[in-house]
């Protein structure tokens, strides 16, 4: 429903130009390819809106309100807007009536006027002389011609009229409808906390939250095994076998951990091992080779970055000393192939380096090798076949999606595929080969995994049971899946381990070389 002095709209200034130019309601109609009713609607509305009655103080409100304004046209254009009643003059003798106020009008007739509110054509009416126009500046004198209309070429103006305050009713519909909204808006913000279940073998199933990555019929391949004794993170953790899973180092309350601890797979729990590192450091690497688990560099406990060299025999429990970097440095990158180590970037000195070094476990010896091509920390790297894929990082407040590999062979760097999205204190784990880039938002928030295929190049998304950040986890491969644990989330350590089934649907088969006979 329309009311006093609301704003006309664009339809509504539309018709009342036309209805200023004396055109009737089944012309406007024709014009405007809508039915005479519709007009009539949006007349009434103008009507209420103008509080006005007629179609002329329409007319004469337009042309006071600066809508319409005079200018000339041709008679044989057909009007727009405005038709000014000239009487007594020719059409090739029209005076200038650009200096004419609105009240300069002719009146019009009661009867004229009841039929332009009606929709119909004026009638004919004789000439009055008394309603001529005749400007200061001209000497024209009145003549018995008819009368005739001169088209009016518009000038249009914007709608000066006001916003009205809206009702009592109207504002609290508006603010019942805001908070509706509110609510909305908060109910479908993401929940850094994934929802556990009980799974079939006492481990809890992880109720990732429905983000479009999980093929249509397939549940999440993420579960949750035993929490760590603490929470911590910048820690490192390693697949010792198909059973065994070590954790070492980190971060405990803003103190630098030497613990040594184990998760057994087969009874899903964490215990301490061995003796503590030598040396307690968090932002901790580690790679093993055969039974030792070498850990290179990190930050000690007095914050500054170290250049020792351990490594942790699982078999005994112990701990030997090895030859240092040849740089402190933490925030790095390490991988082991061929029985030597290789450790690639992070900070040395509070700078961010593209230090490269290869380890030689035999001679006990470090030399460098080319550097990163992109200098930076905090970015993750695994061995494949003879290559090794250094990804992601972090550098001067960003992130990088960057894919590089290194050949030791040939001592050279290639591009790969960069990530879907940048990422640093992410975890990178490798099963066959394919790369999985888990968690990361050092800088930026993260609502997926991504896995690499290195056949063809190719990084695709895939589900994750925290949204938001998940960095700083330490991640660990075995050959069917692999486990995330720790690190940090929305600002707080974690102490959760989960594990990501690549294969999780195993069929055993017997091995038949051991029942056949022999030939």
């Amino acid at each position: 429903m329309a009311e006093l002095n609301e704003p006309l709209t664009e339809r509504e200034l539309e018709i009342v130009k036309l209805v200023s130019a004396g055109i009737t309601n089944k012309e406007i109609a024709t014009q405007l390819s809508v039915s005479p009713n519709t007009v009539k609607v949006h007349l009434n509305n103008i009507f209420t809106k103008l509080g006005l009655h007629t179609r002329t103080e329409v007319t004469v409100h337009a042309i006071r309100s600066g809508w319409v304004a005079a200018g000339h046209e041709p008679a044989t254009k057909p009007p727009e807007i405005a038709l000014l009643l000239i009487s007594g003059h020719a059409q090739n003798q029209l005076p200038n009536t650009s200096h004419l106020q609105p009240t300069d009008l002719p009146p019009i007739s009661a009867l004229e006027d009841n039929h332009l509110a009606h929709g119909d054509a004026p009638p004919d009416r004789p000439a009055d002389p008394s309603t001529q126009i005749t400007p200061a500046d001209t000497t024209i004198q009145p003549t018995p011609a008819p009368a005739i209309f001169v088209p009016i070429l518009p000038k249009v103006a914007p709608n000066p009229q006001p916003m009205p305050q809206l009702s009592r009713w109207r504002k609290m519909a508006l603010g019942l409808i805001m908070a509706l909204m509110l609510i909305g808006i908060v109910i479908s913000l993401p929940t850094t906390r994934s929802v556990a279940t009980p799974n079939a073998d006492g481990t809890n199933l992880v109720e990732a939250i429905d983000n479009g990555f999980l093929v249509p019929g397939e549940t999440t391949r993420w579960f949750q095994r035993a929490t760590l004794p603490t929470q911590r993170a910048r820690a490192a953790a390693i697949a010792a076998n198909n059973n065994h899973i070590y954790l070492i180092g980190g971060e405990i309350n803003q103190s630098a951990s030497g613990d040594v601890l184990l998760f057994e797979r087969s009874s899903n729990s964490w215990r301490g091992v061995g003796a503590p590192k030598p040396t307690p450091v968090w932002n901790v690497v580690a790679s093993i080779v055969e039974n030792l688990i070498y850990v290179a560099g990190g930050t000690t406990a007095n914050n500054i970055a170290t250049n020792r060299l351990e490594a942790y025999d699982i078999v005994n429990g112990t701990w030997r000393v090895l030859a240092p970097l040849p740089r402190p440095t933490t925030g790095h990158t390490m991988t082991a192939l061929n029985k030597q180590l290789f450790v690639f970037g992070g900070k040395v000195a509070n700078n961010t380096t593209a230090n490269s070094y290869v380890y030689d476990i035999a001679s006990d010896t470090w030399r460098a090798i080319a550097p990163l091509p992109t200098p930076r920390s905090l970015m993750a790297a695994v061995a494949l076949n003879d290559r090794i894929f250094v990804v992601g990082g972090y550098d001067d407040g960003r992130e990088s999606s960057i894919c590089e590999v290194y050949t030791p062979t040939t001592n050279t760097w290639a591009e790969c595929a960069p990530m879907l999205i940048p990422r640093g204190g992410f975890g990178l784990a490798r099963i066959g080969s394919t790369l999985y880039a888990i968690g990361g938002g050092q800088a930026s928030f993260v609502g997926f995994n991504e896995r690499y295929d290195s056949v063809n190049n190719r990084w695709t998304s895939f589900e994750t049971p925290l949204i938001g950040d998940w960095r700083n986890v330490a991640v660990a491969a075995s050959l069917t899946e692999f486990y995330v644990i720790g690190g940090y989330s929305n600002n707080r350590r974690l102490a959760f381990t989960y594990v990501y089934e690549v294969f999780n649907n195993r069929t055993f088969l017997p091995d038949l070389k051991k029942t056949q006979p022999n030939p």
